[in-house]
């Protein structure tokens, strides 16, 4: 039986990680528009094509995993990975993927979890990070 605090590095594929990080120029740019607020009490933001092509390339790189997520959110490492984007710059592979679960999870509970990623630099240093592993790897 899988353990649900795992993350099986092993099943990431790289080419599709390659995908991913191509949108590292994407999420630096502030001035692109993320999402749109929409008048919808229910579905606060709406994400336009990229996000959810970025969402699309996560899974498709199987970067996004069973996981339980709202245990380890609440853990000491994960706080601090969360509070600062800067934290993310010595993360590890698997707590990158962690942190971009939480995020990604947390959006379907309370919307605007991934527009607050996005705003506050979460995700640009989570894929500058993804590519100096990447790279490393090389």
């Amino acid at each position: 039986m899988r353990n649900n605090d795992y993350i099986d590095l092993s099943i990431i594929n790289s080419e599709k990680l390659a995908e991913v990080i191509f949108f590292t120029d994407y999420f630096k740019n502030q001035k692109n528009k993320f999402y749109r607020v929409t008048k919808d009490k229910d579905v606060v933001y709406e994400y336009g094509d990229e996000i959810k092509q970025f969402i699309k390339s996560l899974y498709e790189a199987n970067l996004i995993q069973p996981f339980n997520w709202a245990a380890w959110k609440d853990t000491s490492n994960a706080q601090y990975l969360l509070q600062n984007p800067n934290h993310i710059r010595e993360a590890s592979l698997e707590d990158l993927v962690k942190t971009l679960i939480v995020i990604l999870r947390s959006d379907r509970f309370i919307g605007g979890q991934l527009k607050d990623a996005i705003e506050g630099g979460f995700i640009s240093a989570i894929l500058a990070r993804l590519k100096d592993l990447f790279l490393q790897a090389a």
